[in-house]
């Protein structure tokens, strides 16, 4: 049998009541800092998707769907397709955070999170 590396074996850990004090906080909050994030309407403006009062209108209750086999492009024509999202041309989400040259703040966000996540990308000689 090979010697101890000094770490605490999980059990010892979970019923540890340092690990229960730290957890008993932070698990909850996670889940507040989600539903926040949610019923703010963060969420919906953060990932660019419509807010659930915005998929149908007075004038529009139908599903952006494809039907047509053999005239598939002039039924995209009917939608706004960014980014694989598809929103009918009368919606007011139509270009809400797109323009031709910047589309989805997400993708921005992320990829500015990521980089200085890893330390702005660190050179591996």
């Amino acid at each position: 049998m090979s010697g101890s590396t000094g770490e605490r074996s999980f059990a010892d850990i979970i019923t540890s009541i340092r690990y229960w004090i730290i957890h008993s906080i932070t698990i909850p909050s996670l889940f507040i800092a989600g539903w926040l994030f949610v019923s703010t309407g963060l969420a919906y403006d953060v990932f660019g998707s419509p807010r659930p009062n915005e998929y149908f209108t007075e004038s529009r209750q139908g599903i952006p769907l494809i039907t047509g086999r053999f005239d598939p492009l002039e039924q995209l024509d009917e939608f706004s397709g960014i980014n694989g999202r598809y929103y009918w041309k009368d919606s007011s989400l139509d270009n809400r955070y797109c323009n031709w040259y910047y589309c989805d703040r997400f993708n921005w966000y992320f990829l500015l999170w990521f980089i200085f996540r890893i330390g702005l990308i660190p050179v591996v000689i």
